[in-house]
């Protein structure tokens, strides 16, 4: 029986949040104590999400492209480098600058993009996107901002997801990906909550279309039984 943490959790990503809200207000702000508030809150999403406190849509995949292989450069392509921050970073959004070139260098060419949240949050004013007309220190603050309102939003779901949305969201998650009930049934991590709950095909099929019916999400494509040829 794993022990719950929910509140050590949850206090944790409330100072969190009051040290990106310290660092926001600042009027020298600390680049090195953004980057490893950064390096905290990302180590402690994977881990809350490890011990199924929190159920956010696209999640699953940024955990999963953080315990892979570092992604490799290739000549005029930018990439991001996976570790715990950028996992955090992501998370919150806003994190991409649209660019092109008219000849004379690459320059911004619109409003930042880009992240889970803002993607899960759709249109929400809750999170506020850093504008190109800002200057680079007033969108690090908009950032830093947004980082701290995160923290908040990830205290407050981890006091109220409950075992079965984190299980039922992990089995939505592999079966839009076009992943076999039975695949999902042998390789279910062992932190999944509830584990032991699903141990047939049939009962992971009816977890995944529970969370599906509860939150109104999109139907599961048809799938054959067994194993998946090659689906990453």
């Amino acid at each position: 029986m794993m022990l719950d943490e929910r509140h050590v959790f949850t206090l944790r990503f409330r100072d969190l949040a009051e040290r990106f809200a310290s660092l926001a207000a600042a009027t020298d702000p600390d680049p090195l104590l953004d980057t490893r508030l950064c390096t905290s809150a990302g180590e402690l999403v994977m881990a809350a999400y490890r011990a199924g406190y929190v159920a956010i849509p696209g999640l699953c995949a940024l955990v999963e492209w953080a315990d892979g292989p570092q992604p490799e450069p290739s000549p005029g392509k930018c990439i991001i480098p996976a570790c715990p921050a950028n996992v955090f970073i992501r998370l919150c959004g806003f994190h991409l600058v649209p660019v092109e070139n008219r000849g004379d260098g690459w320059k911004a060419a619109g409003d930042r993009q880009g992240g889970v949240i803002p993607d899960a949050l759709k249109n929400s004013p809750a999170l506020h996107r850093p504008k190109m007309g800002q200057s680079l220190a007033e969108q690090y603050i908009t950032a830093t901002e947004n980082h701290s309102l995160v923290c908040r939003l990830l205290a407050d779901q981890i006091e109220r997801t409950s075992a079965e949305d984190a299980r039922g969201l992990w089995l939505y998650e592999q079966a839009v990906r076009g992943r076999p009930w039975a695949w999902m049934l042998e390789h279910a991590p062992d932190w999944l909550p509830d584990r032991e709950q699903i141990a047939t095909v049939e009962g992971v099929r009816r977890a995944a279309e529970r969370y599906r019916e509860k939150h109104h999400l999109p139907a599961i494509p048809k799938r054959k039984a067994g194993r998946p040829k090659n689906i990453n």
